[in-house]
């Protein structure tokens, strides 16, 4: 059990540093000064028309005051929009904005194109291995989280 924990603990040592590698370079968030968990905010935000916030805090593990503290910058660049229900006020939901949803989209373009060309220099075994054991990965992934 423990190679597995340690090996899983190389794996996630990767992402931070392949999330940067593939949004390098994206115009669209660079001019914002956009950081890597903000993006993933606005990934979450757009698989649902609305989010109340304690759904969003939950679902993105961050708590409450944190996340008020992203929503305010996302709400400050006009990505996001804040409300609060008519009906109960200590409700408050989020949504994406138009200019959200082309952000979303814009940096969306970048990372597939991005990792189109970092895929296209390995050799086709390897790509396949890799798309093999990915689709692993996400059955397992989805299991646990």
């Amino acid at each position: 059990m423990l190679e597995l924990v340690e090996r899983f603990e190389s794996f996630l040592s990767f992402l931070p540093r392949l999330h940067k590698k593939v949004f390098a370079g994206c115009q669209a968030l660079e001019q914002l000064n956009m950081t890597p968990s903000q993006f993933n905010t606005l990934q979450v935000v757009a698989h649902r028309p609305e989010w109340r916030m304690t759904d969003l805090s939950t679902r993105l593990h961050v708590s409450a005051g944190s996340l008020t503290t992203m929503m305010n910058r996302l709400i400050e660049l006009e990505l996001i929009e804040r409300t609060r229900s008519t009906t109960d006020r200590r409700v408050v939901t989020v949504k994406l904005t138009d200019k959200g949803t082309t952000i979303l989209q814009s940096g969306r373009d970048h990372m597939r194109s991005t990792l189109a060309a970092i895929l296209a220099t390995l050799p086709p075994a390897d790509r396949e291995e890799l798309r093999v054991s990915l689709e692993t990965m996400n059955g397992i992934m989805n299991k646990i989280v």
